[in-house]
């Protein structure tokens, strides 16, 4: 740890200490150090809330390491016999957007797991300031026999600077560590991978279908920023996957400089080089969903059109050089209408929840091995 980070550590947790004064006295409180955050494609020379290892910085551009930051697609398991839970911490960047509330951007989001599988959402009670503060309370005592873990999910849109979680003092807390023996789907993407524009972050498409597979689910969605850079497919490739989705067609838009030809250039040596290192591993293309207003107003109906076009016909093409498990999402499969979307471009939760159902229909007609 270096001067800096020493010096921010102990100031967060000085001002955190200086904070709970006035609230729960009862409460035994655990902090990153007692639990793994899961979700990254590997712990090691990772940062507690990174999603990128440490030594992508020198190799993706400034705002694609800007944006790993951002805790999307992470979370932590734990068991607590505990009716309050209470969660606390600091983020380093606006609170909320235009298009997305303060409890996607910065919030974090509880889930419980019973003992027949099914995930419950828990409501929380929120405060967003310098301290961001979430109280879990009143869980039913005979529901609360019922669950055998949480799930913590952390912000879609922020970066953490520390997090501690505190649960009555006479109650069990256990962490739950990353037993899975599943490989990872490993979701490369845009600002809708992400997460935008999910009310909650356990709202987010990809936050969904984790909590309905078995396997681990790593989120690498970078707001407008999801443009199969070879340094992130590399990176992606070297690591066993039970399934890789590109699902980037919504960033090569004339806003961002790109368009149909560099989708087809970028989309086709993203595939091989994957290929190159992992000869069988599932490769999902996802299209563009469209936009809601495509109907009307024709220049953004070409947009996606002629991308969706462009990397139908690429998909087409390495399926004709037999390159192997290779398989396309269309736009009318990811079924997105009007009432799905907060602007015409980002999916509200309803379009989340249509976009994670097609998905998860798309992996069960794939079929990924159970390794």
């Amino acid at each position: 740890m270096n001067a800096n980070s020493f010096f921010t550590f102990h100031l967060f947790f000085f001002l955190f200490s200086s904070f709970v004064v006035g609230q729960q006295k009862d409460l035994k409180w655990f902090s990153d150090k007692d639990f793994q955050i899961m979700g990254k494609l590997s712990t090691s020379d990772t940062r507690t809330y990174q999603r990128f290892p440490q030594s992508m910085q020198s190799k993706v551009r400034k705002e694609v390491w800007r944006l790993s930051k951002n805790a999307s697609g992470l979370y932590l398991d734990f068991y607590t016999s505990s009716s309050q839970i209470q969660v606390i911490y600091q983020v380093e960047e606006v609170l909320s957007f235009m298009h997305m509330p303060a409890t996607g951007v910065s919030g974090v989001d509880l889930y419980a797991l019973d003992s027949a599988g099914n995930w419950h959402w828990v409501r929380g009670n929120y405060n967003f300031g310098d301290f961001i503060s979430y109280t879990f309370k009143k869980i039913d005592p005979i529901f609360n026999e019922k669950i055998v873990a949480y799930r913590l999910y952390l912000p879609l849109y922020n970066t953490l600077k520390g997090l501690k979680i505190g649960v009555s003092s006479s109650a069990v807390f256990n962490t739950i560590n990353n037993t899975s023996n599943q490989n990872p789907i490993v979701v490369y993407g845009t600002s809708i991978a992400q997460g935008a524009c999910a009310t909650r972050a356990g709202m987010s498409w990809t936050n969904i279908i984790g909590r309905n597979l078995p396997h681990p689910i790593v989120n690498l969605g970078f707001s407008g920023n999801g443009r199969l850079e070879s340094e992130i497919i590399d990176l992606i490739s070297e690591k066993k996957a039970a399934l890789y989705i590109l699902d980037c067609m919504p960033n090569f838009t004339p806003g961002q400089n790109l368009g149909p030809e560099q989708a087809k250039k970028r989309l086709r040596e993203a595939v091989i080089n994957i290929r190159k290192k992992q000869p069988l591993t599932p490769i999902l293309i996802v299209a563009h969903a469209g936009y809601s207003d495509g109907i009307i107003q024709s220049d953004r109906y070409e947009i996606y059109s002629l991308l969706n076009k462009a990397s139908e016909e690429t998909f087409e093409q390495l399926k004709q050089e037999n390159v192997p498990a290779l398989y396309f999402l269309k736009k009318e499969a990811l079924g997105l209408t009007a009432a799905s979307f907060v602007d015409g471009t980002h999916p509200n939760d309803l379009g989340m929840t249509e976009y994670a159902k097609a998905v998860i229909k798309k992996i069960d007609l794939i079929g990924l091995s159970q390794d």
